[in-house]
């Protein structure tokens, strides 16, 4: 399953040292002084996927047409960005 996802674009899960339950450091270190990327920062990829078969597919751009054709209050978010910026977010609480 997460053969698949990658290939389609997602990262990778990070690998875990069972011993020290800490994370391995994937690809080149670091130089010293440099500073690093934020992974909140980093641009993430997402795709909209379908179940098929029980199996996650990303959508085909036919079953695409056809979401944002039923779904057009959602569609409206990306393809126009700004409608991001103006929409409102729900006030929840702090313990929440």
């Amino acid at each position: 399953m997460i053969e698949v996802l990658v290939e389609n674009g997602a990262t990778p899960p990070p690998q875990v040292d069972r011993k020290t339950k800490q994370k391995k450091v994937s690809g080149a270190s670091k130089a010293p002084g440099q500073p690093g990327v934020s992974d909140r920062k980093k641009q993430n990829r997402y795709v909209l996927t379908v179940l098929k078969n029980n199996v996650w597919t990303p959508l085909t751009p036919e079953e695409m047409d056809v979401f944002e054709q039923e779904n057009p209050d959602v569609a409206k978010y990306w393809k126009d960005p700004q409608e991001l910026e103006q929409m409102e977010l729900p006030k929840f609480p702090d313990n929440t």
